[in-house]
């Protein structure tokens, strides 16, 4: 049975490189047999490195065949009412995802706790966060 994992922008990266890396290789096993669900925000966040860096017609069609074999999970209202029960949360408690840089972050988490999904991430400002299921790579 195939199970889906929410994929935030460091991970989902990994597949866009021209070489293989450390991070592909640890992650591969686990997302090979997954859905895949990118969050808008993650998708918004290619993109933009993509067109800030040039990217040339051959890697923007990398990002948009990784795009378009992948869930994207828009702002549903389940989504923005994680999103605002996580966001007052992280205020509260000084929690780091309160922060103003971690807005894209904030969305992250919050399409992987609307749909209950594990999230496939190395970022460790997802610590701590009550209810956010974290993918493991070593799942096999």
């Amino acid at each position: 049975m195939t199970t889906a994992v929410v994929v935030d922008t460091m991970i989902a990266s990994a597949w866009l490189g021209l070489r293989p890396s450390e991070r592909k290789a640890r992650w591969q096993p686990l997302l090979e047999r997954a859905a895949w669900v990118l969050p808008f925000t993650v998708v918004a966040e290619m993109r933009f490195g993509a067109e800030v860096a040039r990217w040339g017609q051959r890697r923007r069609g990398v990002l948009d065949r990784l795009i378009a074999r992948t869930g994207v999970m828009p702002p549903l209202d389940a989504v923005t009412d994680a999103y605002v029960d996580l966001r007052t949360w992280a205020v509260r408690t000084g929690h780091g995802l309160g922060a103003k840089e971690h807005e894209a972050d904030r969305w992250v988490a919050a399409v992987a706790l609307a749909a209950k999904l594990p999230l496939a991430t190395e970022n460790s400002i997802f610590d701590g966060v009550q209810g956010l299921l974290r993918a493991d790579p070593e799942d096999r």
